[in-house]
């Protein structure tokens, strides 16, 4: 009994490899994934200068837009003569939203990306206009922060990301996620006006802003800062922490407080998981 069962699961894997397989080699065949739907790719690419294809497979695509909600990402997936969207965000306050769509594959692809966008814009706007206190909190949480000092606040997340020399593509992400976090984009004219070199000749003119900060946006600080260590993985973790505590020095948190920060963080968090 035990042997045609594993016979008959074996059976439905092959069959579903042997599907994902000739769907993939049918896709392929009418050009891949962005021939095929290349206007509603294009579509959803026009919305935002910011938005982009971050994966491509040959029977899907993940494009990134820019959102206020947090990091996200519209998935588009060849299933068998459907076509599925999903519109997913990952780092948000909102419980991680989601919107799925369901196409025939040839249907009109403007019209696809029209509905995409309008029922995107619908949800965005009752986000907007909801009276859920998280939502709230967020706006308040941005306008307690000048412009100038989620700037810096920035400038000192990008240069911790990328001390260790790796420049991975995930990386730009994880920062991008953290501008929207504060309320600010990665390419505001802002940046353009502050002078080059945080760590070295204005290395004064960032510690002074950044020492403008309350405790408690410092401890903010801390914690994104934290993440961005955590985020590049193992490899070269110590030179990120190294930046970290250096950047941490200036504002008067020592190595200490920047561990204590970090516990009291996770016990929060740890409680909040544990009511849910």
């Amino acid at each position: 009994m035990g042997l045609l069962l594993l016979i008959i699961v074996i059976f439905f894997v092959l069959q579903f490899l042997y599907s994902k397989h000739q769907q993939s080699v049918k896709v392929a065949e009418q050009g891949g994934m962005g021939i095929k739907y290349r206007l509603l790719i294009g579509a959803i690419i026009s919305w935002d200068p910011q938005n982009r294809i971050t994966v491509a497979r040959s029977d899907y695509l993940v494009i990134n837009i820019a959102s206020k909600l947090g990091l996200t990402d519209i998935l588009i997936v060849q299933n068998n003569s459907n076509l599925t969207v999903k519109w997913m965000v990952e780092r948000s306050v909102l419980d991680k939203p989601k919107l799925k769509w369901e196409f025939y594959e040839f249907g009109n692809q403007r019209d696809m990306a029209n509905r995409i966008k309008n029922d995107i814009e619908q949800f965005a706007k009752n986000v907007k206009t909801a009276t859920d206190p998280r939502s709230q909190f967020i706006n308040d949480f941005q306008n307690e922060f000048t412009k100038e000092q989620k700037a810096i606040i920035m400038s000192y997340l990008i240069a911790i990301t990328y001390s260790d020399g790796n420049f991975l593509p995930q990386k730009q992400k994880e920062i991008e996620s953290a501008a929207k976090l504060i309320g600010i984009k990665t390419d505001d004219p802002v940046f353009d006006s502050m002078p080059q070199g945080i760590f070295e000749e204005n290395s004064d003119y960032y510690i002074k802003i950044l020492n403008t900060l309350d405790r408690n946006q410092k401890e903010w600080f801390t914690v994104m800062a934290c993440e961005m260590i955590a985020f590049g993985g193992n490899e070269n973790i110590d030179i990120r922490y190294d930046c970290v505590l250096k950047v941490m020095g200036n504002v008067g948190i020592s190595e200490d407080d920047f561990v204590q920060i970090i516990q009291k963080t996770m016990a929060i968090y740890e409680k909040l998981h544990q009511e849910k």
